[in-house]
């Protein structure tokens, strides 16, 4: 049996203790919401199945920096932390939203919570029409983007602005461009914006958005490409100092050996990098 106990949420983070038949273990997960203690004791479990020990269970779940679009960090606008989440079903709307509330209860802000959401196809906004206006009340601001279409074509004539009239406060915009532009004017230190629907965040929107701290992945990247460059540009300036000395053969040797030896080391930092961050280039 696993059970979850001595919950804390601090700051943007959720720790607890994971129960084990034969012993427990500290955990600190990097997002907030009951669904994703859930989440990590469904996955210790299944791990457990799997003849892992509670040492390597706990510690896997210590480590686990999140999935993409769920709940996932994507950096500052005017000082509001923004999180983008896939969510776009009224159960996943509730969930993600409890934990973004249990942020800004953790934080004891007077910030607000910023909700911009995208409808995804018209049947699924028809039918579950109500449940969407029902979740949607809950932010202290709700934004709506127009429904995305996907696979359908508006045969039923209904428009997020149908959802938007029935929340008292909330705001539609036509266009991303909008609804960028809203954002910069009221965001502030201390709200939490957070982007719900299946493609909304893989538009414009993302660009407004100071990114977060860079990763060691990133880092990695970065200092691979400074190495190749190097080793290009002191191959340049080694043909130039052969064409100018006469014991060209011993400086370019040397030279050459500079450019091997700088790209060599760079490229032996960025693996060590990888081996210990544990990221892709992508991060």
């Amino acid at each position: 049996m696993f059970k979850a106990s001595e919950i804390t949420s601090k700051e943007y983070e959720t720790g607890l203790t994971v129960g084990f038949s034969g012993g427990s273990g500290r955990v600190s997960l990097p997002f907030p919401g009951r669904h994703n203690i859930y989440n990590a004791l469904a996955a210790a479990a299944v791990a457990n199945l799997c003849r892992m020990g509670p040492g390597r269970i706990t510690a896997a779940l210590d480590n686990f920096g999140g999935a993409k679009r769920r709940m996932e960090y994507k950096g500052l606008l005017n000082g509001a932390r923004v999180y983008d989440d896939y969510g776009h079903h009224p159960t996943e709307i509730k969930a993600t939203l409890e934990g973004a509330k249990s942020l800004c209860t953790a934080k004891k802000s007077d910030g607000h919570l910023i909700c911009v959401f995208q409808p995804h196809t018209y049947s699924r906004t028809n039918a579950l029409f109500h449940e969407f206006v029902e979740q949607l009340k809950k932010p202290d601001v709700t934004v709506l983007a127009e429904i995305y279409a996907a696979r359908e074509r508006n045969t039923i004539g209904i428009s997020s602005k149908d959802i938007c009239r029935e929340i008292n406060g909330a705001k539609y915009f036509a266009t991303f461009g909008e609804i960028v532009s809203d954002l910069k004017k009221f965001a502030q230190p201390g709200d939490i914006i957070l982007t719900i629907g299946a493609e909304l965040f893989k538009t414009s929107i993302q660009s407004i958005f100071e990114p977060a701290d860079i990763s060691f992945g990133t880092l990695s990247a970065i200092i691979l490409s400074v190495s190749i460059l190097l080793k290009l540009w002191l191959s340049i300036f080694n043909r130039k100092i052969g064409k100018r000395i006469n014991s060209s053969v011993i400086k370019a040797t040397a030279t050459d050996s500079l450019a091997d030896a700088a790209a060599t080391s760079a490229v032996l930092i960025s693996m060590v990098i990888f081996r210990f961050s544990g990221l892709n280039v992508d991060g």
